[in-house]
């Protein structure tokens, strides 16, 4: 028997390629539509799908298992796949507090009972703000506050055996499941068919590829990892390796990482450079890559080193049922279905232009709501950190806004559409963040406004920032706790 609810749904207002602004996640809350759930009528597959590569990052498969991200573009020649970690960050702890302010905020308020908003300003836009650099105007990845950044690139080059201009793939396809949270792209080239699978696994926390060509000795690339700075890359006994430090703002010794990749082929050969891996005439391909960062965690590099190993001494397929079955745990956990025309034979750019000329795709609307679902699910584990303004990816140093947590809207948009989806759990990455603000913020409650408790403004980090921003007119929110 049908079970009808009319709930207003906050789902995401664009799905990719849409430029994202800052805050990914931020995007679910803009909509609101009726639904209806349906116990009685199975989901239809839910996919997000493309006849070409990606030409922008926006429109690149974003996957993530709540730690670490991964977006592949599928490029044919040179492909690139974007990787983070939730927990990458430049910038420290500092005191951003000026200790004195409270003792301007009388004058504030006799300014204000006297209609006098403009002296009250100038008296806030001096004393009511930060000490130092605050966010950086919202480019903060070189000072204190620091910045989310991307933990790297993985560089995929592809030899086919003759010059790219001369060859012409077909069938072209790129998708991403939501509903086993895995990525494919797929094409053929000299009767040769190319296929390609991307996974963060929810079962052995690494990044999986699995590379396959249709005839044997068919499968030749390069890869490299790379990142825009603050990296060295070896090849130590077969395994790539990545690691660096960023910036703390003080004296250059920030948040450490390490990123450490393996390749498992069939047939051909594995060739290495200084900071190469080639395989050459192989049959198929996994690139295992596991990634650490010293934040609440000193023994990064083993743990590492550890999960990397136990990921490849299983096999491939079996890890994959356990990453669908530990997804689908969350994602099964709510259905939905609308009557009505589902034209999912047509790649999702082509669907959404033309639900912005007619308003007509009711399976659109579904997949909507369930993508947000699917980067809420790949944004938050509990025991780590919150789905930032990005969720979990970026493809900067500096990140739009630094990727940090806007207390005053963006964080709570996050997190609106996780009891309406039936996934209360993931609010848990959050209470600790809130925790870790009581401190610091007892301290900014005394210095801007002698009182007890503790107090939070607009923006915060992971590094417990609680004081004003560097602008009264935004950075004063004092209700961000």
């Amino acid at each position: 028997m049908r079970k009808y609810a009319r709930i207003g749904l906050n789902v995401v207002s664009k799905i990719l390629p849409a430029k994202i602004c800052p805050g990914i996640i931020s995007m679910l809350s803009t909509i609101c539509i009726l639904c209806i759930f349906s116990t009685s009528q199975a989901q239809k597959p839910l996919r997000i799908w493309y006849d070409a590569p990606a030409t922008m990052w926006e429109a690149s498969l974003p996957l993530g298992n709540g730690r670490l991200g991964a977006m592949p573009d599928g490029g044919v020649f040179e492909e690139n796949v974007v990787l983070n970690d939730i927990t990458l960050w430049s910038g420290s702890v500092q005191d951003a507090d000026q200790a004195d302010a409270y003792t301007y905020l009388p004058e504030i308020q006799r300014l204000l009972r006297e209609g006098k908003n403009i002296e009250a300003e100038a008296v806030m836009a001096k004393h009511f703000v930060c000490q130092g650099q605050g966010s950086g105007q919202g480019s903060g990845a070189k000072v204190p506050y620091g910045s989310y950044e991307i933990l790297g690139n993985l560089m995929l080059s592809y030899d086919f055996g003759k010059d790219s201009a001369e060859i012409k793939p077909f069938g072209y396809e790129r998708n991403l499941s939501l509903d086993s949270a895995i990525a494919k792209t797929s094409f053929v080239i000299d009767g040769v068919k190319y296929e390609r699978e991307y996974l963060t696994s929810f079962d052995k926390d690494v990044i999986a590829i699995r590379l396959t060509a249709s005839q044997a000795g068919k499968l030749n690339f390069a890869a490299k990892l790379r990142r825009p700075e603050k990296f060295k890359t070896r090849i130590d006994r077969q395994e790539m390796i990545m690691e660096g430090q960023l910036e703390n703002g003080v004296d250059g010794k920030g948040m450490k990482y390490i990123v450490r990749l393996q390749i498992k082929n069939e047939g051909g050969s594995v060739i290495h450079g200084d900071s190469t891996l080639v395989i050459a005439n192989g049959n198929s391909a996994l690139i295992y890559i596991s990634a650490a960062t010293d934040f609440n965690n000193g023994d990064y590099t083993s743990a590492s080193e550890k999960v990397l190993q136990e990921a490849m001494g299983i096999p491939y397929e079996g890890m994959r049922v356990n990453h669908i079955r530990n997804y689908q745990r969350l994602f099964q956990r709510a259905a939905l279905h609308l009557d009505g025309n589902n034209p999912d034979s047509k790649p999702i750019d082509i669907r959404l232009a033309k639900f912005a000329e007619t308003g007509k795709d009711n399976g659109l609307c579904a997949l909507y709501f369930q993508f947000g679902r699917y980067l809420l699910i790949s944004s938050a584990r509990p025991g780590l950190l919150p789905p930032n303004l990005q969720g979990l990816w970026a493809n900067t140093v500096q990140t739009p806004w630094n990727g940090d947590y806007h207390l005053n809207i963006n964080i709570q948009m996050n997190h609106w559409p996780l009891d309406v989806g039936n996934l209360g759990m993931l609010n848990e990455p959050f209470l600790p963040l809130v925790a870790g603000l009581v401190t610091p913020g007892s301290k900014t409650a005394r210095s801007y406004y002698h009182a007890p408790g503790w107090v939070a403004h607009t923006i915060t980090n992971v590094w417990g920032y609680t004081s004003p921003g560097e602008h009264y007119s935004w950075g004063s929110f004092n209700t961000g706790s």
